[in-house]
């Protein structure tokens, strides 16, 4: 997964596409993850890491996960 090149990205979790103009707002694991993927960490890297960083069972962030990245995909702001 990565993050496209008309997508720019603030430390605050403003997610504007510079194409469409869109605007989106993230929450703190949102940025986390968003981070994560601008390291180049996997799917399987970026579940585990807020499995040990954060108070979740793994069924549930595999769910909310999983359906976070379908809208990442779906707003074209990672392929």
């Amino acid at each position: 997964m990565n993050i496209l090149n008309h997508i720019a990205v603030s430390e605050k979790g403003l997610v504007i596409n510079t194409y469409t103009g869109e605007l989106f707002t993230l929450n703190n694991l949102g940025i986390e993850i968003i981070n994560l993927l601008k390291q180049g960490k996997s799917k399987e890297e970026i579940i585990n890491f807020i499995i040990s960083n954060y108070d979740v069972d793994e069924n549930t962030l595999n769910i909310d996960f999983y359906k976070f990245v379908e809208l990442l995909e779906y707003f074209k702001i990672i392929e």
